[in-house]
């Protein structure tokens, strides 16, 4: 999976910008100053100075094409193949499919309506780690439903950066624009301020669980109401759940340290 220096990651400036924008915008009409908020940027660059860079960027200049359009395209074809009966076996696993032929993978991107060709598509999944080639290279199997953008200690940057403003883009629309009824975009949380350690793992299992549910019958709606290909032009819409821990801040000792004896 390529991997890309950040001095030559294309257009960094505004990307950056695209993410902190909405922040910004936040921030100040939440009544703090600009030198405020840049005194805090310029801390939070100094605290970060020796961070290692591990995003992978797969773009055109690495022959992978892989932009946020595309991984859309992506978890769609993963959800056709974990669901669409042609495609699971009797016991409704994903099968694993031929490269060619009736039921094949070349089949699986036709009725996913992949907008590239099978090799290519391919070469995209194994990068991400969702599917792998097994029986000699003759047949494909999928590793994960969901498309996987953490490898180890790296990660792919553009779902992330995206998330991150996106959910900040749907704070400020609500702040700043969507005032009048029926124009606010859902943001809703629920939390416990006292969750039992214990329970932490049947809680993040429940999520996981339901979350998954709720975005394929979302995915689903969002697939029988989408415009046909090449007919007019449609609006970028999307729903997205995360989950949050809020960690006790540490309390700043005050005086001199006193030394053992």
């Amino acid at each position: 999976m390529p991997y890309v220096r950040r001095t030559t990651i294309k257009g960094s400036r505004r990307i950056v910008f695209d993410v902190l924008r909405p922040v910004v915008r936040i921030l100040r009409v939440s009544g703090f100053s600009e030198e405020e908020i840049q005194s805090v940027v310029a801390r939070a660059c100094k605290l970060y100075a020796r961070s290692p860079a591990r995003g992978i960027w797969l773009d055109q200049t690495h022959g992978l094409g892989l932009d946020q359009e595309r991984v859309t395209e992506l978890m769609n074809l993963l959800r056709v193949w974990s669901q669409e009966p042609d495609f699971v076996d009797q016991s409704g696993q994903p099968k694993r499919l031929s490269l060619e032929g009736a039921g094949s993978f070349r089949a699986l991107l036709r009725r996913a309506k992949c907008s590239l060709a099978s090799r290519r598509t391919l070469e995209q999944l194994q990068a991400l780690g969702s599917v792998q080639l097994c029986d000699r290279g003759r047949r494909v199997r999928l590793l994960s439903n969901v498309l996987i953008v953490v490898v180890g200690n790296r990660f792919v940057v553009a779902p992330s950066i995206d998330s991150i403003r996106r959910f900040a883009e749907t704070i400020e629309h609500n702040l700043c624009e969507g005032t009048r009824p029926g124009e606010g975009r859902i943001h809703r949380w629920a939390a416990c301020d006292a969750l039992d350690p214990t329970q932490l793992g049947e809680v993040q299992r429940f999520v996981r669980s339901n979350g998954q549910t709720l975005l394929e019958a979302l995915d689903e709606k969002l697939i029988s109401s989408s415009t046909p290909r090449g007919r007019r032009r449609g609006i970028s819409y999307g729903v997205g759940l995360y989950v949050f821990i809020d960690k006790p801040r540490r309390a700043h000792r005050r005086g001199p340290k006193r030394r053992r004896q």
